[in-house]
């Protein structure tokens, strides 16, 4: 199942598709090339220091204790096929 991930963060909104195999409200582990897609997206600016990106930001919905280097869970929606996640600086408030 293809999941769109939005983000609404310091430089606007960014969303990405990651591809998973799991059923609605299940959790699933991603993959490491999942996990650097969604990490390099959200500002990928390399001389910014916004820190923002689709993963941390998936992370601290997903559990508030997640680090960096962990693995890293996505919940699937239990309806549709998108999740939406905010940033530290959201545009839309």
């Amino acid at each position: 199942m293809k999941i769109v991930i939005s983000h609404d963060g310091f430089h606007g909104c960014t969303s990405r598709t990651i591809d998973v195999s799991a059923l609605p409200g299940e959790r699933v582990q991603l993959s490491e090339s999942q996990v650097k897609k969604l990490a390099r997206a959200g500002c990928g600016m390399s001389d910014c220091t916004c820190g923002e990106s689709i993963l941390t930001a998936l992370m601290r919905r997903e559990d508030s204790n997640w680090f960096p280097g962990e693995l890293a869970f996505v919940t699937m929606p239990a309806s549709g096929s998108e999740i939406s996640v905010r940033g530290n600086y959201p545009q839309n408030r």
